[in-house]
């Protein structure tokens, strides 16, 4: 109860403070849980999450508390919370009041595949909004622990932009890579944000606009390696793709990569005098590449086993070609540790010196 109440004081003065400078709609006075999933478990606040099956009710309970008496001043301000990790459930009888916003976080599902092919989440998201008049998504477009390696998730989250209109969402936020070698970056946020318009579209033509228009002759190859990539994950019926993996262990194998080599390399061939053509393929290669260095030396025991050419490049040639770019491509990882690409490539020269 004190809590609430110190809650609800603090929330009330900041909308207040702030509230005179909000011009666009919606305006939202945020009452979120952090990263983590610290929770009261007090014998009151246990009984709650009992009976309503989720973590989500105690916020809830506080958050409706809260919206009642911003409601009474505020009527065009909407109350948000997340449903994210503990709490992305939803409560088993409660019901959010008319001007609470509910922003489903979706960090915990298979990136590998559109969230409707996943019953728990799907269901979740659907319940929500059924009981929500106001309900958003938050969603993860990428590896979080490595921005630069293959992360074969392209058709997710332009097709759960149909899902999420089904189920009632109104809003949605993709959360993507930065930094400036980011896997096929460009592609995704084009694609997506035709998708967030219209979901009516077909994500691969779109695809196939992008590659054609941004990579030129070469838009062709390029394809075919999202199409490689596409199929070397759904090798496994039971692979999971998530935001946190330290590489491509796991799904990318030693052919995958030798394929993917040749197809890039007709890619570069393909737009061969084209400057900035040629540099976007360059930077599309990328991708393969830093993952093949960083997996070399299973690819080596792979080969050596099977008695196979390995069929890769020089290692100590390849991370020379990345020298110039050490303090240019901005950050690889989440931070706050040390995210830098100058710290990725002084991990790759000190194992290829």
């Amino acid at each position: 109860k004190g809590a609430r109440e110190t809650i609800t004081r603090n929330a009330l003065a900041e909308l207040e403070q702030k509230y005179p400078s909000w011009t666009q709609y919606p305006k939202v006075l945020w009452i979120t849980q952090n990263d983590g999933r610290s929770m009261c478990r007090c014998a009151d606040c246990k009984a709650i999450q009992e009976s309503e099956g989720s973590d989500s009710a105690n916020w809830l309970m506080m958050v409706n508390d809260i919206a009642e008496k911003v409601a009474q001043k505020y009527p065009d301000v909407l109350v948000g919370m997340f449903a994210y990790l503990h709490t992305e459930a939803p409560p088993k009888t409660l019901r959010p009041r008319d001007n609470v916003l509910i922003y489903s976080a979706l960090l915990r599902s298979n990136k590998r595949d559109p969230v409707k092919h996943y019953k728990k989440h799907a269901e979740w998201l659907r319940r929500w909004g059924a009981i929500s008049n106001h309900h958003w998504v938050w969603d993860y477009d990428t590896n979080f622990r490595n921005y630069f390696q293959p992360h074969p998730n392209y058709y997710v989250h332009p097709l759960n932009m149909r899902f999420f209109r089904e189920v009632g969402v109104t809003g949605a936020l993709v959360q993507a890579a930065h930094g400036k070698a980011a896997d096929l970056a460009a592609l995704r946020a084009w694609v997506t944000s035709q998708m967030m318009w219209n979901p009516d579209l077909d994500p691969r033509q779109l695809m196939v606009e992008f590659t054609n228009g941004y990579y030129g002759a070469a838009g062709r190859w390029i394809m075919l390696y999202v199409d490689l990539m596409l199929a070397s994950v759904n090798r496994r019926d039971d692979f999971w793709l998530g935001c946190y993996r330290n590489d491509t262990t796991g799904w990318l194998e030693l052919g995958d990569v030798q394929t993917a080599l040749d197809l890039l390399e007709q890619a570069a061939r393909a737009v061969e005098g084209n400057e900035e053509l040629s540099q976007r393929v360059w930077m599309a290669s990328r991708h393969i590449e830093l993952a093949w260095l960083d997996s070399y030396d299973e690819f080596v025991k792979t080969a050596q086993e099977k008695n196979i050419p390995l069929g890769l490049p020089d290692p100590v040639k390849a991370v020379d070609a990345l020298a110039p770019y050490r303090n240019a491509w901005d950050s690889f990882r989440e931070g706050p540790r040390p995210a830098g690409f100058d710290v990725y490539f002084d991990r790759l020269r000190e194992r290829f010196p």
